[in-house]
């Protein structure tokens, strides 16, 4: 291979169609541009000599040398074309170019404002079919949307330029799996694409896309567009920054209309530049508000410091919500409500603590109520409270199912067991959600997934004879209110919202740093101190725990997590609130994060650990701070806020996209809507649910995403007097890291130390109740462990994948996942066939052929892998040419994991992210001549064979 004077590798010589009758643009011989072309073998060199000269050239070679579609024989390259949105600076440093591309030419009309070139490739061989070459080129459009699309026939003539300017790429030919699989590009799927995109677009709304559901920072987002614009520097008359400004453009275009983001530059740029942005192409494709955000951090701009300003800025106080019907300012609802309400349908919204139960248990003297509440602690204790009031009700639980199906009295329900009534025994009773907005909450999570069409079925059906529906909360969000208007048809709705806050000017500390948070807990518990601890995540909760208990041994401590709710000491705490009295320290998850309250004095300081960002809203975060009503300081370590990011959030997609997102995932949906037996009908009543079901998704990401300025809005609005701890003590991560190890060794020893005595019987009680003790609890995993790895008495091998098992700290949903995905991928297709005939999954209805489909696909995906042999990424080019149709992604996606633009460029990762999701690892067995050679690792083969009950050779599928 020849090399230039710098090194790089140059084509020896390479057929080209060039014309020399004239120099750069033509303009007197318009014939000689179809006519005056001829196919020469010319070197790299003499080709770039040729358009540094001015001449043109055509990417095909012709019959009688003269250009047009018909005459097409071959060709040896081609080029995109960039005239906007794409920078020179972006095109050098892009990897496909560099890996792909041999040069890069500036045209004649380029300018440093205004970059315009021409991206060249030469091809392995040479094409000789004109449905090839729109193929390749097709794919290239599909990886380049900012290219030309005008220049994308075969027949194509580009102009050379005087003195252009070169720029090399060490590359003498396209990559040749590139090039097979770019003449693979299914061109209808990347018109729809591009014609999806295009037309999409343009119903992008800023406000409708980020509007957060807290109202008094609503313009939060669209604000912050404007702010850190401001910090930008004006563009002046030929000052080189005219691309710079383009890219603004075109990032404010990506949230807000065409008018706007005009209106926003041209304050900032000079009236005498050449820049008008009224000529500009309308178009919102390309950009992404982060470019925004990202060059004004280069002039100072910081998100965070704008997220203190905006929210120190809000008024103490609750704002009002939209379509309130009657504002109140009243310490206690009774000293201002009547007793009857006109309206069928009644919102209650007020602050903990303004007697909202103690109101509406004088509207139910003497009538048949449903009280329905979203935990069932709580089911009991406003039993309890109702009871103590002077109301007969029956508590739910105390009744037999066979008894709830014919029982008419009043009755203190679960959502989970609303199914259980006949509506027909309670036509004109009045119906109390209380926290509705948890109730909500509830019916779209994990707990009533199996079971949502019938509790929303019954819970229309109720509402609909009911006489009329009062929901009450301290909180409301877009969510809960849109399946109360929508959902539930409440069309006329009294909606009653109290101002009052009760406990105003109590203080709390935000820390930015875990240890010295922690060691204000314990500072406070070594002065005598009773405190109470909320933890966002349950094993936050038993490391705080396990930490406390060592420090404090004779301290009485709990800790309470959905896996020992159970225990007999934790059910007495849950039954009786205050057994809570008997201890020094209460550490609490979100297992009763909103499901119990504890109002009577128990300590003065609480703490919040919100070590993740993306477990729990902030309006979450915020009730489970609280629960202990009476305390004068909350100290609050929130994860990362520095980190978190503001600018961003959901800007980039509009409704539409993320709503279609949303569906094309959620399994409930595809139950419903691609359910061939369920009419047209029916599927018109779950509509408004979905829409719901995508909100309250919405709303949980959004505000997860920006925890710390919406749990500090909160905290503003509800008066409390903030303060920051912003010391910096860098912690010992050695240490940290020592210390999680040793309570994974200390966990894993449990489990392998517990009983033997569980049976398959007493497991299943076990599952389903809870277990009533540590040793129970430990005896379980151990037996579900053990039924995983096939555990035999003196097997070697299945007590050595029990041990593997228990150390990978993985629980046994995460391997049961990874078994039934291997069984899938190597199994007959009778084990996916049974799937999907199985009562357990006919219940719930998934889409016919489910299962057996995605065996298919795993099937395909193993057959373009060498599963027994060594490969490298040059040796998967079937692999690479099933990634590139679209519609393959797709199903993968769908199916297995997403698909990102890094798996479908580098292979190795996407088979080891495939490899993963089968419980299987990917090794690197040795590296030469800059290639890396991998195998599947046989260890984690024969191990998934064993545990997947596939170890017998007729069993296991072998890939080709």
């Amino acid at each position: 291979m020849k090399r230039d004077d710098q090194g790089r590798n140059m084509v020896n010589h390479t057929l080209i169609s060039l014309n020399r009758s004239f120099k750069n643009k033509l303009k007197d011989s318009p014939g000689a541009s179809l006519t005056a072309f001829s196919a020469k073998e010319i070197s790299d060199q003499g080709f770039i000599n040729h358009i540094q000269s001015g001449y043109s050239w055509s990417v095909g070679v012709f019959k009688e040398n003269y250009r047009k579609l018909d005459n097409f024989i071959e060709s040896h390259l081609t080029a995109l074309d960039f005239d906007k949105n794409f920078t020179l600076d972006e095109a050098l440093n892009n990897e496909f170019f560099k890996k792909n591309a041999s040069f890069i030419y500036t045209s004649a009309s380029h300018t440093e404002e205004h970059h315009k070139f021409r991206v060249i490739f030469y091809f392995p061989t040479s094409i000789t079919s004109m449905g090839e070459y729109n193929k390749l080129y097709a794919g290239l459009l599909a990886l380049f949307p900012q290219a030309d699309t005008s220049a994308r026939d075969c027949a194509r003539m580009f102009y050379g330029s005087s003195g252009a300017k070169i720029f090399h790429f060490d590359n003498s030919k396209m990559s040749e799996e590139v090039f097979e699989s770019l003449k693979l590009t299914d061109i209808a799927v990347v018109k729809k694409e591009r014609k999806k995109n295009k037309t999409s677009q343009p119903k992008r709304n800023i406000r409708k896309s980020v509007e957060p559901f807290n109202s008094n920072i609503a313009d939060l987002n669209l604000n912050l567009v404007e702010e850190a614009l401001s910090y930008i520097p004006s563009k002046a008359r030929d000052d080189g920054r005219r691309s710079i400004f383009l890219k603004l453009y075109y990032a404010l275009r990506s949230v807000i209309s065409m008018t706007k983001a005009q209106d926003l530059l041209r304050e900032k740029i000079d009236s005498n530049s050449t820049l008008d942005l009224d000529k500009l192409e309308d178009s919102y494709q390309y950009g992404y508000i982060g470019a925004l955000f990202n060059e004004a951090k280069q002039y100072g701009w910081k998100a965070r410091n704008y997220v203190y300003k905006s929210i120190k800025n809000i008024n103490s106080g609750l704002s009002v919500p939209k379509n309130v019907t009657k504002i109140l300012n009243v310490q206690y609802l009774s000293n201002a409500l009547k007793n009857v309400f006109s309206n069928k349908f009644v919102l209650i919204q007020s602050l903990q603590g303004t007697g909202k139960t103690e109101f509406i248990s004088k509207c139910l003297e003497s009538k048949k109520i449903i009280y329905v509440i979203h935990r069932v602690e709580l089911c009991k204790e406003i039993y309890n409270r109702l009871v103590s009031l002077g109301i007969e009700v029956e508590l739910y639980s105390n009744l037999k199912s066979s008894v709830l199906k014919e029982f008419e009295q009043s009755i203190v329900i679960c959502l989970d067991s609303i199914p259980k009534l006949n509506y027909e025994k309670y036509r004109n009773c009045i119906i109390i959600f209380d926290e509705y907005d948890q109730v909500f909450k509830h019916l779209f999570g994990k707990t009533c997934e199996s079971k949502l069409q019938e509790i929303y079925s019954k819970m229309r059906d109720l509402v609909r004879v009911s006489k009329q529906v009062i929901a009450m909360s301290a909180d409301s969000s877009r969510a809960s209110l849109h399946f109360f208007k929508k959902c539930l048809n409440a069309n006329n709705i009294e909606y009653i919202f109290n101002q009052y806050i009760p406990f105003k000017d109590r203080k709390v500390t935000i820390y930015s740093n875990k240890n010295i948070w922690l060691n204000k807990v314990i500072e406070t518990v070594e002065n005598g101190k009773k405190v109470s601890i909320a933890c966002v995540k349950k094993c936050s909760t038993k490391r705080l725990y396990n930490e406390l208990k060592e420090l404090f041994p004779g301290k009485n401590i709990l800790h309470i997590t959905i896996d020992n709710k159970n225990y007999e000491q934790v059910k007495l705490c849950l039954e009786d609130s205050f057994e809570v009295l008997k201890y020094d320290i209460f550490i609490f998850s979100p297992v009763i994060g909103t499901g119990k309250d504890f109002n009577f004095e128990y300590s003065t300081e609480n703490f919040l650990l919100a070590d993740a960002s993306n477990i729990l809203s902030s309006t979450d975060c915020f009730q489970m701070s609280t629960r202990f009503r009476k305390f004068n300081h909350l100290h609050v370590f929130l994860h990362s806020r520095d980190k978190i990011n503001y600018t961003e959030g959901d800007m980039k997609d509009g409704f539409m996209h993320r709503f279609r997102l949303f569906i094309s995932k959620d399994k409930f949906y595809k139950q419903i809507m691609k359910h061939p037996a369920i009419s047209e009908h029916t599927k018109g009543k779950y509509r408004p649910l979905f829409i719901s079901k995508f909100l309250h998704d919405q709303e949980k990401i959004e505000s997860a995403k920006g925890l710390f300025g919406y749990f500090l809005g909160l905290l503003y609005e509800r008066g409390f007097s903030v303060s920051f701890n912003n010391d910096k003590t860098i912690s010992d991560k050695s240490l940290v890291s020592k210390r999680r190890k040793l309570e994974l060794e200390e966990y894993n020893q449990k489990v392998k130390n517990a009983s033997d005595q569980v049976s398959e019987v007493t497991s299943k009680y076990i599952t389903k109740n809870g277990a009533c003790n540590e040793a129970e609890y430990y005896s379980n995993l151990k037996f579900h462990f053990k039924k995983l790895a096939n555990f035999r008495a003196n097997n070697q091998d299945s007590l050595k994948d029990f041990n593997f098992l228990v150390d990978s700290g993985n629980d046994c949903h995460y391997w049961l996942n990874k078994i039934q995905n291997f069984r899938l991928a190597f199994g007959s297709e009778t084990f996916a066939q049974n799937l999907d005939s199985s009562e357990q999954y006919s219940k719930l209805k998934v889409q016919r052929n489910y299962y057996y489909n995605k065996h298919e696909l795993l099937k395909q995906l193993l057959n373009h892998i060498p599963i027994d042999s060594i490969f490298c990424e040059e040796n998967l080019v079937n692999l690479r040419k099933f990634l590139v149709l679209d519609k393959n992604c797709k199903m993968i996606t769908e199916n297995l994991f997403k698909v990102t633009f890094t798996h479908r460029l580098h292979m190795i990762n996407f088979i080891s992210s495939l490899l993963g999701k089968l419980g299987l690892s990917l090794k690197m067995v040795k590296k030469s001549n800059g290639k890396r050679f991998y195998i599947v690792d046989k260890e984690s083969f024969d191990r998934m064979s064993r545990i997947s009950q596939l170890n017998q050779t007729s069993e296991i599928r072998k890939t080709d």
